[in-house]
């Protein structure tokens, strides 16, 4: 009896030892673990945190909330095709653009995750209490700017309105504005927000405009009106063809457009605001899926400490916006000079100002952009600008429109000092951003920059407007959604 049980003894030693050594090389300690189904709490509530609930949240521009573990758990399928395409979280930047601080982006390891739990049916796991993270650099809003009522946008100009409100900071003190939230109320007809400061004889002119509409804000096309050029980050350059801003007491303080989040400017950079300066919303609505009232607004982040932090402010650069109808096709709205005649209609006499000082500012004729006709896919315009001051560009942004395909800027092109700023080959309206180098690039008196735009006006490129496609037609520079632009924009701070 007693030999028997050493022998079922040592039996069972030998079993439980062969079957540990069967399951350890069958299965690594590590891939024991890596077997389990990633859960929401345990992996991927961080990663969409991370990722995309700044446009996935109630009220974002994202079509869908991914901040209830409910509605995750609903989309997962959907979440892991996205990721896994690359479609998700956009990003435009490619190509040899440099590095940029905040870039988003999925580890293959975090693509992977996300799609084992779709496939193990997006297990929410056990819960556990997450701190919501606070950046360093943007707490709490320092100051918040609502518009002091609804506006209803009007449809008196077609499928677009453009609105600008004067709202009051009530700054008793200079400060430094290091972060910038703008809230569109209604993203889904908002195509863009700028934010304008104003002193001086341009406050006075805003404040008659404001009185003149019983404190509801004026109508806007192009910049505020202030002036006899409409200088503003988007219709100023028809005054632009030299290297200098003109002062008109109108200044550059932050900006929205589709895909656009917070604004966290660069350590050691921020955006001055002076005691007494009031500030322009520029609304621009885009009314084709409907009117609806809204109420936007903008959150502002100061400086704790503000001395020795630089000042930055906007150069624009531009092309021509010169885009021929396809080939074959003889309907009025082909033709540059009926094109122009509605503008003239529609947003008065600087559309079309602006159009011809784009053309004389780069040294081009219209007539160069008709042998594009026979290639409406790619339609392509360049202009080169020489700088004339030294100074470091802390970001970069480029704009276009629904037909837009691609936008670059470049510094010193085709010289051995050559450098790219930066690089969408795959232009998309509504991933839109403004984008903040990892490292500042330095430009020197004699340097020139260059923006390059290309657009698609081909039959079967033209975008919908109203659940339609739009009619082919001759596109000059415009405001409205369905026309175009070629626009960069460089974040510098003087050296």
């Amino acid at each position: 009896m007693e030999r028997f049980l050493r022998w079922v003894t040592g039996f069972g030693i030998m079993l439980g030892a062969g079957l540990g050594v069967w399951a350890w090389t069958s299965n690594p300690p590590g891939q024991v673990r890596a077997a389990a189904a990633p859960t929401y709490y345990g992996e991927v509530q961080a990663i969409l945190e991370q990722n995309c609930v700044n446009c996935h949240s109630e009220g974002g521009i994202g079509p869908f909330s991914l901040t209830d573990p409910k509605e995750a758990r609903k989309r997962a399928q959907e979440i892991a095709a996205v990721t896994q395409a690359g479609y998700m979280p956009p990003w435009m930047p490619a190509g040899d653009s440099p590095r940029f601080l905040y870039e988003r982006g999925l580890s293959e390891e975090q693509k992977a995750q996300l799609s084992a739990w779709a496939e193990a049916g997006a297990p929410l796991g056990q819960f556990r209490y997450r701190p919501v993270e606070v950046s360093k650099t943007i707490k709490a809003p320092d100051l918040t700017l609502p518009m002091t009522e609804s506006y209803r946008p009007s449809a008196k100009y077609g499928t677009d309105d453009y609105h600008c409100f004067l709202l009051d900071p009530g700054l008793d003190r200079d400060v430094m504005v290091t972060g910038v939230d703008i809230k569109p109320g209604q993203p889904s007809i908002v195509h863009h927000v700028i934010l304008f400061t104003v002193t001086g004889t341009a406050l006075e002119r805003a404040e008659q405009l404001n009185a003149q509409n019983g404190g509801k804000g004026w109508t806007c096309f192009g910049g505020p009106g202030l002036d006899s050029t409409g200088a503003s980050l988007i219709g100023g350059v028809a005054a632009a063809a030299g290297n200098a801003p003109r002062t008109t007491g109108n200044g550059y303080l932050g900006f929205w457009v589709p895909g656009k989040g917070q604004d966290r400017l660069p350590a050691g950079t921020a955006m001055p605001l002076r005691r007494g300066t009031k500030v322009i919303m520029q609304m621009h609505y885009n009314l084709a899926s409907g009117v609806k009232p809204d109420l936007s607004s903008a959150k502002l982040y100061f400086a704790e400490n503000p001395a020795g932090l630089r000042p930055l402010r906007p150069i624009l650069l531009y092309a021509p916006t010169e885009i021929p109808c396809p080939e074959g096709l003889n309907s009025p709205e082909c033709s540059r000079d009926h094109v122009l005649r509605e503008n003239l209609l529609r947003y008065g006499p600087d559309s079309n100002l602006i159009a011809l000082g784009m053309l004389l500012a780069c040294g081009k004729s219209a007539e160069e952009y008709s042998r594009n006709v026979g290639n409406a896919s790619r339609v392509r315009s360049t202009c080169d600008r020489r700088m004339g001051s030294r100074m470091d560009v802390f970001g970069v942004a480029g704009h276009m429109h629904l037909r837009g395909r691609a936008v670059k800027l470049e510094l010193n092109p085709g010289t051995p000092k050559a450098q790219t700023i930066l690089d969408i080959p795959a232009w998309n309206f509504h991933w839109q951003d403004q984008y903040w180098l990892e490292q500042p690039i330095a430009i020197n008196p004699g340097d020139v920059v260059r923006v390059s735009c290309s657009w698609d006006n081909s039959l079967a490129a033209q975008p919908m407007v109203a659940g339609k496609p739009d009619a082919p037609r001759y596109i000059t520079w415009g405001e409205g959604t369905n026309e175009e632009m070629c626009l960069g924009a460089l974040m510098v701070a003087n050296r």
